[in-house]
């Protein structure tokens, strides 16, 4: 017992020395941080996005068209989110433009309108969403009405 004490004495004064231990809790920490580093290289796994057209009737004859695309694989590889973007956003724009050539849109110039553009995971995925009204009618923003002469 007096053998144990006298190493535990000189553990404690000696910072560089090391228990008997500590061998085995360095080899664990070097596995935990190396597999965090793989884990971290690897990223996150995602949800699949859905692509393609969805149509969604309004009422009225109206139809929402909503037109999702995925970036070209060498754009997402890279990383580069303006270029995922430029080329999800191409994608859906094809897309939309291949739905409204089907002979149940009719004069489009006049009864379609895009509205929102969504990005999903930074660029990779875009939506690109429109409205049909076969009779051309979207609601403007409503305009206030000035009572007062600016300045007043």
């Amino acid at each position: 017992m007096h053998s144990r004490k006298r190493i535990l004495t000189k553990t404690r004064t000696s910072s560089l020395k090391l228990s008997q231990d500590a061998p085995g809790f360095v080899l664990a920490l070097l596995v935990f941080v190396l597999a965090l580093l793989a884990g971290a290289s690897c990223g996150r796994a995602r949800d699949p996005v859905p692509t393609g057209i969805v149509t969604e009737e309004l009422g009225a004859g109206k139809w929402r068209i909503t037109a999702t695309a995925q970036a070209e694989r060498g754009t997402i590889e890279s990383g580069n989110p303006g270029s995922m973007q430029a080329t999800s956003c191409d994608a859906a724009r094809i897309l939309l433009l291949q739905e409204l050539k089907r002979p149940v849109y009719k004069n489009i110039r006049h009864n379609f309108k895009e509205g929102a553009t969504e990005l999903v995971y930074a660029g990779e995925y875009c939506r690109r969403i429109g409205i049909y009204d076969p009779e051309g009618k979207f609601e403007l923003p409503v305009q206030r009405e000035i009572t007062q002469p600016p300045g007043r």
